[in-house]
This record gives C-alpha cells, structure tokens and sequence, in this order.
C-alpha cells in the first residue's frame, strides 16, 4: 500500500498485492473496510467496523460438509443433464493415431477493444465472455447444446454468515 500525495491537497492511492494472497472475496472486504475508513475520517465520527471472520470458521464449516454431502449436492445440481461432457483432444485409444489440428488466435488492438466493448455492452466480464466461447466450443465438440463444465471461483459460503468468531 502506498499514499501519494499530489497537488492542490489531492492523494493518490496505490494497492499492489498477488492474487495467491488475496482472493477477490477478501479483496471486496478491504475495500469496503477502507471506503468505511475514510468515510469515517471524513465525517470525523467513530470508526465501526465489524469483527473479521476468522479462517478457522471456514475450516470448520468445510470440516463439516464431509465427502457424502458434497457429492449429494452435486447430484442433485446436475439432474437432468443426461450425458457427460467430453473434452476435445482426449487421449485417444491406443490403436487410433490421434489426430490434431492447432489453431492460434492473437486477439489485440482493434479487434480487443471491440470484444471489450461488446462485454460492457452486455455487462459482463471479460472472463465471461471467455467462459460463452469455450461452451460454444464444447457445444461444436459434443454435438449438443447441453453443456456442463466447472470452474473455479472465491467465494465465502452462505453458511459462513451465521458463524461466530472462534
């Protein structure tokens, strides 16, 4: 963290971390913590900010769930989806020679400002976008508008709320 200070009594604030060390989950607390902050220096009243959870809590809650729960809720999320979604370039079966084409795509300059504009003329992310595209793909791949496929986000679980500090 760095405060700069500039001209005319104006500050500049500079917020440098890796993404190994801060999710966006806790990224969005911070913020709100230091808008809570400065709102508080501003007005000059008492600053209150609620306690932290702490990261034993989630240990526990994740502690709790155990494998059976974990594959229920899965289960259950995915009735309905009625064949598995394969992935292009698996490994083939060892008397099939495996077939590969590459294709590489550069996407810079005028044709990413377009696909950014498009993004924040639908209002969702860059990330989002990407996420359609490879659906799409995998649509092409499986024959099928049904697709499933997983990734990873942070997050704090809703179970999480109630918890008291440990």
């Amino acid at each position: 963290l760095m405060v700069i200070e500039l001209k005319d009594g104006e500050y500049e604030f500079i917020w440098s971390h890796h993404h190994i060390i801060m999710d966006g989950w806790c990224l969005s607390i911070l913020i709100n913590d230091f808008s809570i902050i400065l709102n508080s220096l501003q007005q000059d009243v008492e600053l209150n900010l609620p306690e932290p959870q702490k990261y034993s809590s989630y240990i526990k809650w994740l502690g709790g769930i155990g494998q059976e729960g974990a594959m229920s809720y899965w289960k259950d999320y995915l009735t309905g989806i009625n064949s598995a979604t394969l992935f292009p370039f698996e490994k083939q079966e060892q008397e099939e020679k495996p077939h590969f084409i590459s294709e590489s795509v550069r996407i810079d300059g005028k044709g990413f400002t377009e696909i950014y504009q498009f993004c924040q003329d639908l209002g969702v992310t860059l990330n989002t976008y990407v996420q359609a595209v490879w659906s799409y793909l995998l649509s092409k791949y499986n024959s099928s508008e049904e697709i499933v496929f997983g990734s990873v986000v942070s997050g704090r679980p809703a179970e999480l709320e109630g918890i008291e500090n440990m």
